[in-house]
């Protein structure tokens, strides 16, 4: 499985760089939290699941040293439990991989190197209920916080430079990830090594009139092929992921509304007839935020659909909900909830609605506002 939040982690940070420096001066901000997401599938015959519960505490700091260095650490618990028409659970719990990475800017904040470190801290041998239990929660159409649990670690390296053109910014990246080999099943003395990544981003922005800001990202991921005990195993598919943006201002309130595609090739086993089809992910949605007082208001709104070349694996979720901002000391506390519905196609036509609810509490310590 890859790993989401990794590869962003190489990506342009936010849409472009800053024009400034990097961060103010030396400072400490850890960050954490608890968020239950849950679904309920109304037809779970069809999928083979009937309730699906993840609960996650991240953990995670950034340490600022100085106004050109920036060190990040991200990890998190995570418990999976799967339920089964027939009342039976499948279970997976435990720390996932940890991710260190350090960014290093340029004077002006136009150009920088990130280095990242993927500590495997994490599960990566599973069981046969495990295994379930986390190819659910990997499932591209639920936008679950985590997508698995262990990869074995890997190290990476980007460099990204914005620059001025016109009434525009332009910037780019370029990145690198080198993957550790390690072993996923607990029954089996096998050694799985993912291929390496390789990945391309180029953003553009504008600023529209006195309060409007559009933006536009397009990424390009090429992959190694998979190993299996040394021999070639899986050729997975390039990514071809596009998002597009536009901030503004309604009154003294600030919007933001986004869309997106993300798609992912034709992946290949090497000695099978076999073809993981082609999949496309299309998303979007709106967000809004006011400000009270001290308190700040966030409602927002998001669509994702799953499409395949395949038979299955269609569908689409939608949801709903709404976050605060609550400084206290110097602390931020962040409560929000969110709720959701969908339908998902499975094996041989069969389908099955669900709903669902996320709700959680992120804590920031000393976070700038």
């Amino acid at each position: 499985m890859r790993t989401r939040a990794w590869i962003s982690g190489l990506a342009l940070p936010g849409l472009l760089l800053s024009a400034g420096p990097l961060v103010a001066q030396s400072s400490f901000r850890p960050i954490t939290g608890v968020y239950l997401e849950r679904y309920t599938f109304k037809q779970p015959e069809a999928v083979d699941i009937r309730t699906l519960t993840l609960w996650t505490i991240p953990f995670g700091a950034e340490i600022a040293a100085g106004s050109r260095v920036l060190f990040t650490l991200n990890g998190s618990y995570a418990r999976a439990v799967l339920g089964r028409p027939d009342g039976t659970e499948a279970t997976l719990d435990g720390l996932t991989d940890s991710e260190i990475s350090a960014r290093v800017a340029t004077s002006d904040g136009a150009a920088s190197v990130t280095g990242i470190v993927q500590l495997p801290t994490g599960s990566s041998r599973l069981s046969g209920d495990g295994l379930f239990a986390a190819g659910a929660i990997a499932a591209d159409l639920l936008p679950f916080r985590i997508t698995n649990w262990g990869t074995g670690g890997g190290a990476g390296m980007a460099v990204a430079v914005a620059r001025p053109l016109g009434a525009f910014v332009v910037g780019a990246s370029v990145g690198y990830v080198v993957a550790r080999s390690f072993e996923p099943l607990d029954a089996q003395a096998f050694e799985y090594r993912p291929g390496n990544q390789f990945q391309v981003q180029a953003a553009i922005d504008r600023t529209i009139g006195r309060s409007a800001k559009a933006a536009f990202k397009v990424g390009w991921q090429r992959y190694g092929t998979d190993q299996g005990d040394g021999q070639n195993l899986f050729q997975t598919g390039d990514r071809l992921r596009l998002v597009g943006s536009l901030d503004f201002a309604i009154g003294q309130s600030k919007a933001i509304a986004y869309a997106g595609w993300l798609k992912r090739g034709e992946g290949e086993f090497s000695e099978a007839t076999d073809l993981l089809p082609a999949q496309r992910l299309g998303y979007g949605g709106f967000g809004f935020r006011k400000s009270i007082g001290s308190v700040v208001l966030q409602p927002s709104l998001d669509v994702r659909v799953l499409d395949t070349d395949g038979a299955d694996r269609h569908g689409y979720t939608a949801g709903l909900g709404a976050a605060l901002e609550l400084p206290l000391a110097g602390t931020v506390f962040a409560p929000g909830v969110r709720g959701r519905l969908g339908r998902i196609e499975a094996q041989d036509g069969a389908e099955s609605t669900f709903n669902g609810v996320e709700m959680g509490l992120a804590v920031r310590f000393g976070a700038r506002k």
